[in-house]
């Protein structure tokens, strides 16, 4: 008679030997919705297993959508009271119709200076929202360049950050109202005056001039303009955005 016996002998085993075989035994396996993302943020980028620490807020936030389902009374959350669709990471960011959504990114892609050093404007998507520090940026001259790329992630990351924030202050906070476009458009302008008057106070020149093409009234400005108070972004006036939906 054959057995098929499995495991270790106890009289061989060590404490360090049985140690280490639990250990391979309970390894945690990734979330399916997590390996799907991951997935997409590869192919995007061509990268594998990297995530941009500005990012951080966006990745902590994969996770499989059904998991409401097993929260008493927030199972409707699931689904997108708007478009009805699956209410994930892509979804929230780059398909769902809520008006704050294409708002934020029409005055994002405004901002993108039209020069040949700076280039197109190069179209969010999640691979390029997770991973704008991998991205690379040449001036007209093929030089690398790191104020350009700079300007592109503070504009990619701080749209996508503040999009994520009032999809869910809508969700929860508000019942699923829309949020106002005005409000909208404060907001951003708001997020971005806010991270320019940051990068004044390093008082650091490459800082100045990577925010040069798009501040308010350049003319207006000393040459260096580091150490004024007041210095805004130039964000066209609401109207110009608000018959314009993406």
């Amino acid at each position: 008679m054959k057995f098929d016996l499995k495991g270790i002998k106890l009289s061989t085993i060590t404490q360090s030997l049985a140690y280490k075989t639990i250990q391979g035994q309970n390894k945690a396996k990734p979330h399916p919705a997590t390996e799907r993302t991951i997935g997409k943020v590869q192919h995007d980028l061509h990268v594998e297993n990297h995530v941009t620490p500005m990012a951080e807020h966006l990745w902590k936030s994969i996770r499989d959508p059904e998991f409401w389902k097993h929260i008493p009374e927030c199972e409707e959350r699931m689904m997108c009271a708007h478009c009805n669709e699956i209410e994930s990471l892509e979804h929230i960011l780059l398909e769902c119709d809520r008006p704050w959504r294409r708002l934020i990114w029409e005055m994002a892609k405004s901002l993108w200076p039209k020069t040949p050093d700076h280039g197109p404007w190069k179209e969010p998507n999640l691979g390029i929202i997770l991973g704008t520090n991998l991205l690379e940026f040449k001036d007209a001259k093929g030089k690398s360049a790191p104020g350009i790329k700079r300007l592109y992630k503070i504009l990619i990351t701080e749209s996508a950050h503040l999009i994520w924030k009032l999809h869910w202050e809508a969700v929860i906070d508000r019942e699923n109202e829309d949020i106002p476009d005005k409000e909208t458009y404060n907001r951003l302008c708001q997020v971005l005056n806010q991270r320019l008057a940051r990068d004044q106070s390093l008082t650091y020149k490459p800082m100045l001039q990577m925010w040069n093409p798009i501040i308010k009234d350049p003319q207006k400005l000393p040459s260096d303009w580091i150490c004024e108070a007041g210095v805004l972004v130039g964000i066209g006036p609401f109207n110009n955005f608000r018959q314009h939906p993406l």
